[in-house]
């Protein structure tokens, strides 16, 4: 059983935005430009197939990159009660993953705090090349952890990850804080009890069939005639 969880959001705190809104008051630009321009090139830059030194001089002039660099190493950190239950779970034995939408700044600063330390295996859009919500991400996940959709549970704080996961097959939390992960244990407790009631009914299956081959070869002897 897997658990793949997005980064911004959950074991960290997005800041881009907040980043984009700092930078536009600090140097006087338009905010709302900015932002047209961010959205505009986004799922490309996510995709890992513009360099983030002219996404954010497009997004923000110039100046923006080294700006937001800077920023990310300094405002962003692991949410330590996260981590506490991420080694929890862990422990239980879960399998973790990460899949998230990154671009090269954010993923290579995460990687240098140690925040994908948790997962088995990363999965980052800027390297993939895939970005969700799109199912093509979703599939080439489980093909390469080779799991079912069903044993595959996401945990995202974006509606619309969760809406297209759960169109695939997947299990998933909306994630809001840290009591939703709680909830994790108990979407695969149905699918235990499932997989527990067909191996009862298959040993029930395999009685009643060596029962009725012990009478069939009882009748057998029975209508053979005595010499």
């Amino acid at each position: 059983m897997w658990l793949i969880f997005d980064v911004n959001g959950v074991i960290t705190r997005n800041v881009e935005l907040s980043i984009i809104n700092r930078f536009c008051k600090q140097h006087g630009r338009n905010r709302l430009i900015a932002l047209i321009r961010y959205f505009a090139d986004a799922a490309e830059y996510y995709r890992g197939c513009m360099p983030g030194r002219e996404f954010w001089a497009s997004v923000l002039g110039p100046g923006g990159y080294e700006f937001v660099v800077d920023s990310y190493s300094k405002s962003t950190y692991l949410n330590r009660q996260i981590l506490g239950k991420l080694k929890d779970l862990k422990k239980k034995g879960f399998r973790m993953g990460v899949l998230s939408n990154s671009c090269d700044i954010m993923s290579a600063t995460y990687e240098k705090k140690g925040f994908y330390d948790f997962a088995d295996r990363v999965y980052l859009s800027d390297r993939i090349h895939m970005i969700k919500p799109y199912h093509s991400t979703f599939r080439f996940v489980v093909n390469d952890i080779g799991a079912d959709p069903k044993e595959v549970l996401l945990i995202d704080d974006s509606w619309y990850n969760i809406v297209a996961a759960r169109i695939f097959g997947w299990r998933v939390i909306w994630f809001k804080d840290i009591h939703s992960l709680e909830k994790i244990e108990s979407k695969f407790t149905p699918m235990k009890r499932r997989l527990k009631k067909k191996i009862r009914k298959r040993k029930k299956r395999i009685k009643k069939k060596l029962r009725q081959r012990k009478i069939n070869k009882a009748k057998k002897k029975m209508k053979k005639p005595k010499k």
